[in-house]
């Protein structure tokens, strides 16, 4: 009986082992909804990789009215970009650091590797085998990933005030910065970025994305300022006006999104060498602040913080069409 009572024990303590590993990767719960914030949406291939507030959630997103949740990284800080590049996603996990992970199940995501920096890492930008990290009031800190599993740091570059955001075009790297504005990076040597260009800006720079030679960069209430870095002067071609306070911007093609402060979203057409034309704009959420937003084809994917995820259709860019979160 003795025997029978250990045996009873251990297999309950296996059982319930395995019930805690179950639970410690199991996707957030409808009920942990409200203390769930959504950062950043990247969707491709029928899948969308959404940072949020303790970790990423992986869905399948083939049918947007029906997302389906597939698997769950949990993670102890908030997931604030992803860079989804074949079987490999790279996370900025702000106090967590840089992370690398393997979503071949996208099931079953698995944590490759983890690079601890001294700052927050807010964005990650990638070209070829190196990553751009905006690591806060660290400044801009270049990985060597050609080791998946063993990432290192390569060069660092300080920065003025707090570095929020880096974005890659060809040979260039943007940064924006808290005090010193947006200035402009040569990768010859990816190892070893050197500083192009300051540009004159007149706010806070937030945020910042390429169309070709053309750079836009978010302004809070002085809006979005574009420009071409080839220019000797480094101003701004032009300001595209908010609604209230640009925030965030996201660029593909030809189509320029920015996200105010509140829930307004503004769409540009930048087809031609013309100033960008604001051909809609469009309330998003009732109440739920929005934060970044990213392109998937005619799609544009947008973090609504509490809400969960936000999906325009810009098929017709005058009339686009709201998906998600869905009108009651």
């Amino acid at each position: 009986m003795k025997l029978l009572a250990v045996a009873f024990a251990v297999v309950a303590h296996l059982l319930a082992a395995s019930d805690a590993q179950a639970q410690s990767n199991r996707q957030p719960a409808e009920t942990d909804a409200a203390a769930t914030r959504t950062r950043f949406v990247a969707a491709e291939n029928g899948l969308a990789f959404v940072g949020q507030t303790g970790g990423m959630v992986i869905r399948d997103v083939s049918d947007p009215l029906r997302p389906v949740d597939l698997g769950w990284l949990p993670l102890p800080a908030s997931v604030d970009d992803v860079v989804v590049a074949g079987e490999l996603v790279f996370l900025a996990a702000g106090t967590r650091g840089l992370v690398i992970a393997d979503v071949s199940d996208p099931r079953d995501p698995k944590e490759l590797a983890r690079l601890d920096t001294d700052g927050k890492v807010k964005r990650v930008a990638r070209r070829g085998e190196h990553l751009f990290l905006a690591d806060g009031i660290n400044g801009l800190l270049v990985v060597d990933a050609s080791a998946i599993e063993s990432p290192r740091i390569v060069a660092r570059v300080s920065t003025s005030g707090d570095l929020r955001a880096v974005a890659v075009e060809g040979d260039l790297l943007a940064v924006a910065e808290s005090h010193g504005g947006a200035r402009v990076l040569s990768l010859a040597r990816p190892d070893n970025p050197r500083v192009l260009k300051k540009l004159e800006t007149r706010f806070t720079a937030r945020d910042a994305c390429w169309i070709g030679d053309r750079l836009f960069v978010a302004g809070g209430r002085e809006g979005t300022a574009f420009y071409d870095p080839r220019a000797s002067s480094g101003r701004p071609i032009g300001m595209l006006a908010p609604v209230r306070s640009a925030q965030h911007v996201a660029c593909d093609g030809t189509v320029v999104a920015v996200s105010n402060l509140g829930s307004a979203i503004q769409v540009f057409d930048a087809s031609g060498p013309a100033a960008p034309r604001e051909r809609s704009q469009l309330r998003v959420h009732r109440s739920a602040p929005i934060g970044r937003s990213g392109f998937d084809g005619l799609r544009l994917w947008i973090a609504v913080d509490v809400a969960g995820m936000g999906l325009l259709d810009l098929t017709d860019l005058d009339a686009p069409e709201r998906v998600l979160p869905r009108r009651r």
